[in-house]
């Protein structure tokens, strides 16, 4: 019996907190979240950094099992990681801390549910955008980072003989009681338009 996995990686800067949400699939009956925090934090964390400001922190990351059964609680644990940020946003006048960088992350199948995307951390200063303030620059120090992040969105976290896949879920097709509700991600790509984002939480 497989199992699916929620992961929330908390994170601040000096003026706000984050989460990031990530999910896994282990195909065996034997992953635990205990078992997958505890071999989270290495090229992942490394990698989701990449455009969280030098004066951030990951803090932390919970995961939990997402049961078969929608609206049902599973066992969770947590893990301290923190890595503190790696993005210079340079210098200039500030932008609105809801403009971020976008990646989508791409399966095998075409369904609206089965697909899906996540945020990067804000762009803080113009030095990454274009004239237009619309498109992210490529080379600039946020362009570079979002690439680098967007691995974090592919990798596995292997346990011994225990492999934590990457994957979308779709909360809706859970709830509507659909046997597949979660796909296994083959591509995050990210996007050159800069994106608005109004909120975090644990089902984005």
């Amino acid at each position: 019996m497989s199992k699916l996995f929620r992961c929330a990686v908390a994170s601040h800067d000096p003026e706000q907190a984050y989460i990031t949400t990530m999910y896994f699939h282990e195909p065996s009956d034997d992953g635990h979240p205990l078992d997958l925090v505890n071999h989270f934090v290495g090229d992942i964390t490394t990698k989701l950094k990449a455009t969280l400001v030098t004066t951030g922190t990951l803090d932390s990351v919970t995961a939990e099992e997402v049961p078969a059964a929608y609206g049902t609680g599973g066992d969770e644990a947590t893990a301290a990681i923190g890595v503190a940020g790696t993005y210079n946003p340079g210098s200039g006048p500030n932008l609105p801390r809801e403009l971020c960088g976008l990646i989508r992350l791409k399966t095998n199948f075409s369904a609206r549910g089965a697909h899906g995307w996540r945020f990067g951390f804000p762009i803080w200063q113009p030095g990454s955008l274009d004239a237009h303030g619309v498109n992210i620059v490529a080379g600039s120090n946020y362009q570079l980072g979002l690439a680098t992040m967007k691995d974090a969105f592919t990798d596995h976290v292997i346990s011994g003989g225990l492999d934590y896949a990457p994957a979308c879920y779709s909360r809706t097709y859970h709830r509507e009681g659909r046997p597949n509700y979660w796909f296994a991600v083959t591509a995050a790509v990210p996007q050159v338009k800069a994106h608005t984002l109004r909120k975090r939480n644990l089902f984005s």
